[in-house]
């Protein structure tokens, strides 16, 4: 027997569908790419308190015993800080005020230099010691209008540069 074509060909069409594999399922669309965070460098924080160049002052003027051959920044009868020529070409910085028994440090900053210095518990507070002819003096004395002091466990001394304390160094020097 004989089959025709156009018999067949319904017979085919179904085999030949029954080969045919599914279609791929279309790609889910992607989301467009995000863009990469742009990175901001962090902000300085504020500063907790102005610099010492940008402080107000301490209270208090300077005064000059010239036969004690001292100067005393601070309220009156109340000095904060003392400049003293202690002879032989010695000069202390004594910053008044409860300090500890063992002793610290002085920290004198200045508009040129800044040095800190080793201290021991004096009578009123911390002092330190230097040569008449140490050059952190001249930085005190010609300090562009003012200068730091800064003490352990002492708040910090803003001084203006007047000539009271250039004074006791040039009668330290002789």
């Amino acid at each position: 027997m004989r089959v025709s074509r156009i018999a067949l060909a319904p017979a085919l069409a179904v085999a030949l569908a029954s080969c045919a594999t599914r279609p791929a399922p279309a790609p889910e669309p992607r989301a467009p790419p995000r863009p990469a965070p742009r990175v901001v460098p962090p902000m300085a924080a504020p500063p907790s308190q102005l610099q010492w160049q940008d402080a107000p002052l301490s209270p208090g003027d300077w005064s000059w015993d010239g036969g004690g051959g001292a100067a005393s920044f601070g309220p009156p009868g109340q000095p904060s800080l003392v400049v003293r020529c202690a002879g032989a070409g010695r000069v202390t910085i004594e910053r008044r005020g409860v300090a500890p028994a063992t002793g610290g440090s002085l920290t004198i900053r200045t508009s040129s230099m800044a040095r800190t210095l080793p201290a021991r518990s004096g009578r009123e507070g911390l002092e330190a010691g230097l040569a008449a002819s140490d050059p952190l003096l001249d930085a005190i004395l010609f300090s562009r209008g003012r200068f730091a002091v800064e003490a352990t466990m002492l708040p910090v001394l803003i001084v203006p540069s007047w000539p009271e304390p250039a004074r006791v160094v040039d009668d330290c020097r002789g």
